[in-house]
């Protein structure tokens, strides 16, 4: 099906994952350029020369956005590049987080993170007079077995630091840290202080 066929929130899913698809083939490059000094002074010259860059990517999800919001599809009194913005953040984080981990960090598959993402934005964006979204219950994802085995690759590394999250009141996995009441802040000052494993790199 076309990215343009189907309901509002059906182009929207597809356009989240679409932009998963395109992270997934960038992220890396770009990690690796940001990596170095050197290169990025010449990544962004070249960028600044062509009038390229990430802008770009912005522009045309915004594009796409506005034609919606033109057809009646999404609210127009937000403004595109807000929308765009909420497309792209979590899409990134979804991927930048696989290839950090090597499997998905909430064990859910693309198609159930990016449906979550969709109804969590829809209230906010859908037109008057459209049905909210019904709520979809979890199907097994096709990469937890491959997450599971990331994890338990990684579990010599995890299980100190969880143990340490845990015993100071934070948890792990799917929920916010610093659950019992302790500030967003001290979330970094918990993966700062939390124990190494001393055979973890």
């Amino acid at each position: 099906m076309s990215i343009s066929e189907g309901t509002p929130s059906q182009r929207l899913h597809r356009l989240g994952l679409n932009v998963i698809r395109f992270f997934e083939q960038s992220t890396q490059a770009a990690v690796a350029v940001l990596s170095d000094a050197e290169l990025t002074r010449r990544h962004r010259e070249i960028v600044r020369e062509r009038h390229d860059g990430p802008q770009r990517l912005y522009a045309a999800v915004a594009r796409f956005i506005k034609s919606e919001q033109a057809h009646g599809a999404l609210r127009t009194d937000i403004s595109p590049v807000h929308i765009a913005s909420t497309r792209l953040g979590p899409c990134f984080f979804q991927v930048f987080t696989r290839l950090s981990l090597g499997g998905n960090a909430l064990e859910l598959s693309d198609e159930d993170f990016v449906a979550g993402v969709v109804e969590a934005l829809w209230e906010g964006v859908r037109p008057a007079g459209s049905k909210p979204m019904r709520q979809r219950p979890r199907r097994p994802s096709s990469t937890d077995s491959h997450t599971r085995g990331a994890r338990n690759e990684k579990k010599n590394c995890l299980g100190p630091r969880r143990a340490w999250w845990r015993s100071n009141g934070y948890t792990f996995r799917g929920q916010s840290l610093g659950s019992n009441g302790a500030r967003a802040s001290n979330d970094d000052t918990a993966f700062r202080t939390a124990p190494k494993n001393p055979s973890c790199s």
